[in-house]
């Protein structure tokens, strides 16, 4: 696998934010049908607070809006301590470099960033190899209604389930990519 998907779910919107579950997906081009390489961790509210991660207001009230699926989801598998998150999440992302994917290029891996450096660590990835899928498909002639006639948005996700997110851009990456290729 040559690529990754990272989505995460979160407390707040800073880059000090607690991390409430990590989930990624390793993929390659062109094919992406193969979504199985995966990671989800939940990291435990207390562990983060006292690294110094910290909570908004407004995103916990957010959090109340949500579905039960995406609030279950935060706490089933059972939470880890945040450095043990951290841990787990460095070794299965492994040795070897990767184009390392969120929707967005200032949050999702900001705060993963930030929460390395609360460790003394540096991220698993290298700074050169992020990527941004919001700047892909902006690029990518017609994407809007390509997702929507595909119906990649209907599929059985949780939103804000961290794992089913990552996996949901993945499939929104394939179809930017094709209609890149056709162009």
């Amino acid at each position: 696998m040559d690529h990754c998907m990272v989505d995460i779910e979160t407390l707040d919107t800073r880059p000090s934010g607690v991390i409430l579950s990590i989930g990624a997906v390793k993929f390659d081009f062109p094919d992406l049908v193969d979504l199985e390489d995966t990671f989800y961790t939940n990291i435990s509210i207390a562990s983060s607070l006292k690294a110094g991660c910290t909570v908004e207001g407004r995103t916990i009230q957010w959090w109340f809006k949500q579905s039960k699926e995406a609030q279950a989801a935060l706490f089933e598998p059972k939470p880890k301590g945040f450095q043990e998150a951290l841990s787990a999440f460095r070794h299965w992302y492994g040795e070897r470099q990767l184009l390392t994917w969120s929707h967005g290029s200032n949050f999702d891996l900001t705060l993963i960033d930030a929460a390395y450096n609360k460790l003394g660590q540096q991220p698993p990835w290298k700074y050169r190899d992020v990527r941004d899928t919001r700047t892909l498909f902006w690029l990518a002639p017609g994407y809007e209604q390509a997702v929507e006639r595909a119906q990649v948005r209907e599929m059985q996700f949780v939103r804000h389930n961290a794992l089913d997110d990552a996996k949901r851009q993945v499939q929104w990456v394939q179809t930017a990519m094709r209609l890149l290729k056709e162009a």
